[in-house]
């Protein structure tokens, strides 16, 4: 019994001796293919030299690009507006909310009534917003539990604001006068804009002069740098004509036929535009 014992013994301990070489040689294997796997990885990844064809590509590329001139082309041109914006607003306070909305009401169809009876059309007329906001206080409380501050409802204000389109720039200043009647002290004018109604009018024009100024820029980098300028190649207008704020009005009439004397402002209508001319060899 006892020798059959050490026969098993002796038979597990040579099974546990092979599997542990046999486990050996697996991981060794699995190293090596895991080193080559990432040598070719490595292989892969490395970019491939270029072939005389592609080389030859670039170079075509980088002379075509070479043979242009790019440049910016732009055209600024002074209009005189052709309609104005008027903002003006009622606004009203009152003890109560109801005074409040009530007188303000009662003004704005006053002004929106003579406005409609000089002949200025009720789509002309755009409500901005409207506003009823507490009109508050704080003040300090003392009592039993101590000092503290309190606040306090002393009023209402109503705020309706009213935009005004007129083509008509030349009654902006009768316009004014009528509604500042009509509106009394509860009138506030906001703003008064001007501005071109339709730009689209100008865009030919625009945009002609924009070439032109490419065009006389592309030819003076040409004389400069030696070389004949050849014909356009492609064109991209950067921005569409658009209307800036000039700096300085160059319109000097001034309304002296009405009470309140207005000056408008002149506009400026700008376009841009990239353009690439070839160079002839």
């Amino acid at each position: 019994m006892i020798n059959i014992q050490k026969n098993l013994r002796s038979n597990l301990a040579n099974s546990i001796f092979i599997i542990s070489i046999f486990l050996i040689g697996v991981l060794s294997a699995c190293s090596d293919n895991d080193v080559i796997n990432e040598d070719q990885r490595s292989i892969n990844e490395t970019p491939n030299s270029f072939s005389f064809s592609e080389l030859d590509n670039i170079s075509n590329f980088s002379s075509e690009v070479s043979n242009q001139i790019t440049v910016n082309g732009n055209a600024i041109i002074e209009v005189e507006p052709d309609i104005a914006m008027i903002n003006l607003s009622i606004e009203s306070r009152e003890s109560t909310v109801v005074n409040a909305r009530e007188n303000n009401t009662s003004v704005m169809l006053k002004v929106l009534k003579k406005l409609y009876e000089t002949g200025i059309d009720e789509s002309s007329i755009n409500t901005n917003f409207f506003s009823i906001t507490p009109i508050t206080q704080w003040n300090t409380v003392r009592d039993d539990t101590g000092e503290y501050s309190e606040q306090i409802i002393l009023g209402y204000n109503v705020v309706n604001s009213i935009t005004i389109e007129l083509e008509d720039i030349d009654r902006v200043g009768e316009i004014i006068d009528i509604v500042t009647l009509a509106g009394g002290n509860l009138i506030r004018v906001g703003s008064i804009g001007f501005n071109v109604k339709n730009t689209e009018l100008y865009s030919e024009q625009l945009r002609i002069l924009a070439v032109e100024n490419s065009l006389n820029k592309a030819k003076s980098y040409a004389k400069a740098a030696r070389v004949e300028l050849g014909s356009l190649i492609s064109l991209q207008e950067i921005s569409s004509p658009s209307i800036n704020a000039m700096e300085s009005s160059n319109f000097e009439r001034m309304m002296v036929d009405f009470v309140t004397p207005i000056n408008p402002e002149g506009k400026q209508l700008s376009v841009n535009i990239i353009a690439t001319y070839e160079i002839k060899n």
